[in-house]
C-alpha cells in the first residue's frame, strides 16, 4: 500500500482529527464509510463498503460490518 510520498500514520491522524471535530460538535454525524473516506483511510466509498462487507474494518477493537454505523461521541 506504499505510494510515492506516503507518510506513515497520516490516515490515522486525519481520522482522529475528524472524530475529535465530531465529538466536540463541529461536524455533523457521519457514517463510518464517510469518515473513513474523508480521513483518507480509503480512496472511495465503494472500497470502504467492500472491506466492511469482508469483515476487515474495526473500531475500538470491535468489528464493524454495518455501513450505516454512525460515529458517536466516545467511540
Amino acid at each position: 500500500m506504499r505510494k510515492p510520498g506516503y507518510v506513515p500514520n497520516t490516515a490515522q491522524m486525519k481520522l482522529a482529527e475528524e472524530v475529535t471535530r465530531f465529538a466536540h460538535g463541529e461536524e455533523e454525524r457521519f457514517s463510518i464509510v464517510d469518515v473513513s473516506v474523508s480521513s483518507g483511510l480509503f480512496e472511495s466509498k465503494s472500497a470502504a463498503r467492500r472491506l466492511l462487507k469482508q469483515g476487515g474494518v474495526y473500531m475500538n477493537n470491535e468489528r464493524v460490518d454495518d455501513e450505516n454505523k454512525r460515529v458517536e461521541e466516545g467511540t
